[in-house]
Formats: C-alpha cells, structure tokens, sequence
C-alpha cells in the first residue's frame, strides 16, 4: 500500500521517529537518531505506552518473508536466528562495522555471547577495528596485510 506524505497524517512506512520530523533517515546520522529513538523509549515507557505501541506492532501485518520490515530490521532479525544457532563463525556483512558506540556494543555483545566464534566484519575505521584478535587490511591495489 502507498502512503503518500501528509504533514498531519502518521506514516505506517516510518518509524515514530521518522514521522515525529517528516523525514527519513540519513545514513550518516545514525548516532543522532540513535539518541532520538532512545529518549522516545524512555518517554513511552514512562507513560506506560510502550506495551501497547508494542502490542500494536505485533499485530501488524508485515508480508511474505517480512516484506514489511525496513532493511535494518531484516539485519537485526538474521543476526539473533545467527546467535540463536551458536555458530563458530559470523560474518557480519553490513552489520557492526562502524565506529560508533552502537555498532562497539553489538560487537562487544556478540564477543560475550559467543565467546569462541569468529567474527568477520568490515570495519568502517581503524577505531572499528579496535580490540579486534586479527585485523586484515586489504589496500587499495586489493593486496592484504596483517
């Protein structure tokens, strides 16, 4: 279903946030809405909104393989069935690169919770890359070091 803009009208398409600023989101201001989204949590929850805002999430219809979930959502869903198997490996392909506290605490999370596997992931920095057991660096002629 499309749902065109309407400055008075909520989006189902968007999040609370997203409608809250008639915006979607940019990519590379993901720690600021990181922020907003945490203070409209603490909010809901404080005015004993949060179950119900869930519970109406829930029954949403969401499609033939969660065609009604964003692509982030998708990321987040695969990774838990991932944790769920227990793995030796996780190769984190677009998930928990960056440099940002949101990213560090998925990677210090999955580091406690699967403390033997292996995890593979690009790091978007050297700062990224920190606390790491192993660190490739591939330059740009596509040769490896480390």
């Amino acid at each position: 279903e499309f749902v065109g803009f309407e400055e008075a009208r909520f989006n189902p398409a968007q999040t609370i946030s997203e409608n809250l600023i008639h915006g979607s989101r940019r990519y590379d201001r993901k720690s600021a809405w990181k922020q907003l989204d945490d203070k409209i949590e603490r909010t809901l929850t404080a005015m004993g909104l949060y179950p119900d805002l869930v519970r109406l999430g829930l029954d949403g219809p969401v499609g033939s393989g969660g065609s009604g979930l964003s692509a982030s959502i998708k990321r987040r869903i695969a990774l838990v069935r991932s944790v769920i198997k227990r793995p030796g490996l996780i190769v984190l392909d677009g998930v928990a690169g960056g440099d940002d506290a949101a990213d560090e605490a998925v990677r210090a999370a999955l580091r406690a919770e699967l403390p033997d596997a292996t995890l593979v992931y690009a790091a978007a920095s050297e700062k990224a890359g920190e606390g790491a057991d192993r660190i490739l660096a591939i330059a740009e002629n596509g040769t490896v070091a480390g």
